[in-house]
């Protein structure tokens, strides 16, 4: 029976998607009627079935209503990434991605079984044409060659590839429809909603502040050596004097600025001085220093600032000088243009919630059980989890 769930995850890949049925199968009822019975499942069918046929290497790490997923199970999609993990960071960061890594591939295969359970109850949503035109699609875009050599590398016949990938095709597309009717099918807001939201967020979301181009040459000191900034501002009186007599030619505050732009790389602490200007907005939800901001609101485009002291914080003071080369005045999105940021927001948001909701209701009606000590065996012995049991 776990040779039956080796072969079905390398099926899975075989169709293209990350994802493998992960549940055993009871071993007297071989799958070769390819009908939604086969996506059905039946706690009193499965469960007695299963105890008998467990290979004791590999532990059970998550339950899903009658189902079960083992550790081989999960290795077989996890191995790859986790060689990627191992030459990255320290020891005890590679051991938490590699733990992470497992847990979120269960999850996927945990979340793709319970969408399976859901659907199945509605075998009328896929039909037996457009499922063989599925197959062929697909059989059609990966070609014969790389179809048979994934076939060699499951180490199944023909026949048995051929029955799963059909099946493994057909759980899909019954996804597609559970997600589509019961996800994707979310109420559009209505005008009165979408308006509701814009007034609410128009002066967060939907409004520009004023915001101001500028070069700046800044200077810190930590707030213990505050005594010394005098000093500093010399300094910096002795670099603005330079500045001005480099950019006393120049006609345009942007020829001005790109005068200046060597001094600032050159002399500027600021953390934005190796990329270029920063850009100033008038609002108190970017941190920009106070003293700064109010200079730069009331300075003349083009023309170098004075020398002033900066308002600091906690652990530093310093000083600064600057030129304004733009301005964009602040501005509100119109209601009739943010329309279409809302609804694709709250459209989301909504199918966000059917999402959970249905998810909350497919887990009572299929309880989850995940075994993360098991998840995890081999991991603390080896970071090499490629080797693991």
């Amino acid at each position: 029976m776990r040779t039956f769930l080796r072969r079905f995850n390398t099926l899975a890949v075989a169709a293209g998607i990350l994802m493998t049925a992960g549940c055993s199968k009871p071993a007297e009822e071989p799958e070769t009627k390819q009908t939604t019975e086969a996506v059905q499942v039946s706690a009193e069918r499965e469960a007695p079935v299963q105890e008998a046929m467990i290979a004791t290497d590999s532990p059970m790490v998550a339950e899903v209503g009658p189902l079960k997923f083992y550790l081989d199970d999960v290795l077989k999609l996890t191995r790859e990434n986790e060689d990627q993990i191992l030459p990255v960071g320290p020891e005890s960061e590679k051991l938490e991605r590699l733990k992470a890594n497992r847990k979120e591939t269960l999850k996927r295969m945990i979340d793709r079984r319970l969408l399976i359970l859901g659907a199945a109850k509605h075998p009328e949503w896929v039909n037996d044409a457009s499922w063989e035109e599925q197959v062929q699609t697909l059989y059609a875009k990966m070609g014969a060659e790389e179809i048979e050599r994934r076939r060699k590398a499951a180490g199944v016949g023909k026949e048995e590839f051929m029955e799963q990938f059909r099946k493994f095709i057909r759980e899909e597309m019954m996804i597609r429809e559970l997600v589509a009717r019961e996800v994707e099918s979310a109420t559009p807001p209505s005008e009165e909603e979408l308006m509701a939201a814009y007034e609410k967020e128009r002066d967060t979301t939907f409004t520009r502040p004023e915001s101001w181009a500028v070069y700046h040459v800044d200077r810190y000191l930590p707030r213990a050596e505050a005594d010394s900034l005098p000093k500093v501002v010399e300094e910096l009186e002795r670099i603005r004097a330079e500045v001005a007599a480099s950019i006393a030619s120049a006609t345009t505050p942007k020829e001005k600025a790109e005068l200046m732009a060597p001094f600032v790389k050159e002399h500027s602490e600021a953390p934005d001085a190796q990329v270029g200007y920063a850009y100033i907005y008038d609002t108190t939800k970017v941190n920009f220093d106070p003293e700064l901001v109010d200079h730069v609101r009331t300075a003349t485009m083009g023309e170098l600032s004075p020398v002033f002291e900066l308002a600091g914080d906690e652990e530093k003071v310093g000083a600064t000088f600057f030129l304004v080369f733009e301005n964009r005045p602040g501005d509100t999105v119109s209601f009739e243009t943010a329309k279409r940021v809302l609804i694709q927001k709250m459209m989301e948001e909504r199918k966000r919630e059917n999402r959970d909701r249905l998810f909350e209701e497919l887990e009572a009606q299929f309880p989850v059980e995940v075994k993360e000590e098991a998840l995890y065996v081999g991991l603390e012995d080896s970071p090499n989890s490629a080797d693991s049991p």
